[in-house]
């Protein structure tokens, strides 16, 4: 597989609301604001409309075939629909997937609910205790706009753990996409101290002679984009330590970077 495929719809996760009411409405405009792939999916027409989610792919039909007809099997799933039945319906298929983050709006009757129907229905034990419900961190929240920063923020702490290998915006993954022939990958793999970026932060120095992505900027990055040019014209690198310490650094520590070759 190459670098291209690898970073394809991994470089910023997607989250899938159900329901465009007042908290979906809210959190759809937060998931915009923070870069993320956003799908809304309403079955009311008057609320499943583009206008009202500027930046976002707007599902107008069933929760359950829109659930399943995504092809992305690492998503963020949060049930915020009118109705029990709606609910029951999300989570269910929700259940039926694998999933990045699954959270479910409600009282903690209706959770408690929820979840008995779907162990009612066989789903074991371990899978049921991933399920987010109430939703949210408790920042005792209750406008809508307070309970979406809440999702926002336990969407962030759960995937924490289980970011990507290859770390790139939106924006840089489209100009990346667009690019033809060589490029050479500078992926963090290792931080140590303070550094600007995490692992998984990648730029690519493309034959075009485009650079995209970043690394943290700085001095280290000009280091970094002048051994991926070398590496590029055919010097042998795959690993390098990059260390800094200097008083005209902007930050103090270390990264290990390692260069990859690939046919855009």
């Amino acid at each position: 597989m190459g670098i291209a495929e690898k970073i394809k719809g991994r470089g910023r996760p997607e989250i899938v609301i159900c329901g465009g009411g007042h908290v979906g409405y809210e959190l759809a405009r937060l998931c915009v604001f923070m870069d993320w792939k956003t799908v809304v999916v309403d079955t009311r027409p008057e609320y499943a409309l583009r206008d009202r989610f500027p930046g976002c792919m707007v599902i107008c039909g069933g929760y359950a075939e829109a659930l399943a007809g995504l092809e992305n099997d690492d998503i963020c799933i949060v049930i915020a629909t009118p109705d029990h039945e709606y609910d029951h319906e999300c989570l269910k298929a929700a259940l039926c997937r694998k999933n990045a983050y699954v959270g479910m709006m409600g009282s903690r009757n209706k959770a408690a609910a929820a979840i008995g129907h779907m162990r009612a229905l066989g789903f074991p034990e371990d899978v049921l205790e991933k399920v987010h419900t109430p939703i949210g961190v408790p920042i005792a929240s209750e406008t809508p706009k307070e309970i979406a920063v809440s999702i926002t923020a336990e969407i962030i702490k759960t995937l924490a753990g289980k970011r990507a290998e290859y770390i790139i915006s939106g924006e840089d993954e489209k100009k990346l996409l667009s690019e033809h022939g060589k490029a050479v990958c500078a992926r963090i793999t290792e931080k140590r101290g303070s550094a600007p970026r995490d692992r998984g932060a990648c730029l690519f120095v493309c034959e075009s002679g485009s650079v995209i992505g970043t690394v943290g900027g700085g001095r280290w990055e000009a280091d970094i984009i002048e051994d991926a040019k070398r590496v590029l014209c055919g010097a042998e690198l795959s690993k390098k330590t990059y260390t800094s310490h200097t008083e005209d650094a902007m930050c103090g520590g270390e990264i290990d970077v390692v260069f990859e070759v690939d046919e855009l």
